[in-house]
C-alpha cells in the first residue's frame, strides 16, 4: 500500500518513511508491511529482529496474517526460539479470524500433540476449517482421518473426495493415494486400471514419484 505508489509515482524513500510513520502510530498494516520489507529485504537491508519486532506490533494490534506468521515461526524455531505455547497462542487467535493455514497448523498440533494436548477430533475440526478454506495440506490430512476414522466416522468416499479435491490441484500426495487405492483398491472399492492409469500419467506430467 505505501509502496505501490498509488494515486501516483512513490520513490521507495518516501514510501517507507511513510510507512514508518504509519507503523510508529500504530497503523497495523503498516507494521506488517514494515516488518515484510525486512524479512524479504526488499527496499531495506534483511533483519530479522526488525522483521519480528514488527510483526509482533501488527499481530499484537490484530493483524491476522502477522499472527500466523508469528505463530509459525515459534512453532518451527524460525527465527526465533522454539517456543510450541507461544506458537499456539498465536496460531490460534490467527485461526479463529479464519486463516486457513494457521488452521492446519492448530489442527495438526492438535493431532501430534504438540504444544496442546492430543486430541483429534479437535485436529479433525480445525482440519475440516482449513481443507473449507482451500488449505492443500489439510485436505490431505483430512482425507486420510476419514480413510482410517480417527477423529471422524471413518468414511472412504469422503477420503476419496478429499483426496480427488486435492489431486485435481496437483497435491504430490493425495495422486500418488489415488494410484494406489485404484491400482489395489485398498480404499473401500474395486480396482480401476484406467482411473490408475489417468493419474499416473498425471504423475509423470508432474515429476511426482510413485
Amino acid at each position: 500500500m505505501f509502496l505501490s505508489g498509488t494515486g501516483g509515482a512513490r520513490e521507495p524513500e518516501s514510501g517507507i518513511s511513510l510507512l514508518r510513520q504509519a507503523a510508529d502510530k500504530g497503523s497495523a498494516e503498516a507494521q506488517f508491511e514494515l516488518g515484510t520489507l525486512y524479512h524479504t529485504g526488499q527496499f531495506l537491508s534483511k533483519d530479522t529482529a526488525q522483521a519480528i519486532r514488527w510483526f509482533r506490533s501488527a499481530a499484537t494490534a490484530g493483524h491476522a496474517i502477522a499472527q500466523n506468521l508469528l505463530g509459525g515461526w515459534y512453532l518451527t524455531g524460525q527465527g526465533v526460539p522454539k517456543d510450541l505455547v507461544e506458537g499456539i497462542r498465536w496460531t490460534r487467535m490467527a485461526a479463529e479470524k479464519g486463516i486457513a493455514p494457521a488452521q492446519y497448523n492448530l489442527g495438526y498440533a492438535y493431532y501430534r500433540g504438540e504444544g496442546v494436548s492430543k486430541d483429534v477430533a479437535e485436529s479433525a475440526l480445525w482440519l475440516n476449517k482449513a481443507a473449507n478454506g482451500g488449505d492443500l495440506k489439510a485436505l490431505v490430512h483430512l482425507a486420510y482421518l476419514n480413510e482410517k476414522g480417527e477423529g471422524v466416522e471413518k468414511n472412504q468416499n469422503d477420503a476419496l473426495r478429499l483426496y480427488t479435491k486435492a489431486a485435481e490441484r496437483n497435491e504430490p500426495r493425495a495422486i500418488v493415494r489415488l494410484i494406489q487405492a485404484f491400482q489395489t483398491g485398498n480404499l473401500g472399492f474395486p480396482p480401476d486400471a484406467e482411473k490408475a492409469k489417468l493419474w499416473i500419467e498425471k504423475a509423470n506430467a508432474l515429476n511426482i514419484s510413485k
